[in-house]
């Protein structure tokens, strides 16, 4: 089992090769991504960094992978816009990057999947929203994917539960 805490502490020299604490983050727009800036901005404190932050456009298996799509993609690059200036004000430049990604695919967990492994990341913060589907709470096909597919640690942050699920439940 791993320590969440070890997730904030730098590794042991022999492990340490490169010389960036590397951190993929998925962004959707949503509440949770404040949340996710805040604990990267504590995780990256006093600490060389690299931070790709990703937006992923889905594209419907009916329409070409390439195709376009200008309203997601406008709302894809507020959002980037929006995320990257609250990361570069909450941290110190001079330790690190951040980076931006927009990216189409099919699956959104399957990019960011992709991305990490690319990017080399050493883990990916992903924030996750309880729903009902199909009468069971479930955090999604995203997260899921994220988590089982993960190249590296993963780092969830599940907002509270919603008032109609905590009004539903019966606690024993």
């Amino acid at each position: 089992m791993v320590s969440f805490r070890s997730s904030f502490r730098p590794r042991a020299a022999e492990e340490r090769v490169q010389t960036s604490f590397r951190v993929v983050v998925p962004v959707s727009g949503g509440s949770v991504d404040n949340r996710l800036l805040e604990s990267l901005r504590k995780m990256c404190f006093r600490r060389a960094y690299e931070i790709t932050l990703v937006y992923v456009v889905e594209v419907e298996q009916s329409m070409p992978l390439d195709a376009e799509l200008p309203d997601e993609v406008n709302r894809g690059e507020a959002v980037l816009r929006a995320a990257a200036e609250i990361a570069r004000a909450d941290l110190d430049p001079q330790n690190g990057q951040v980076y931006t990604e927009l990216l189409q695919a099919r699956s959104a967990g399957a990019a960011i999947v992709d991305e990490a492994t690319d990017k080399n990341a050493d883990v990916i913060m992903i924030g996750a929203t309880l729903r009902r589907q199909f009468g069971r709470l479930t955090l999604g096909e995203t997260v899921d994917f994220v988590l089982k597919h993960a190249p590296c640690e993963v780092i969830l942050i599940r907002q509270a539960l919603p008032n109609w699920i905590t009004d539903t439940m019966e606690w024993s």
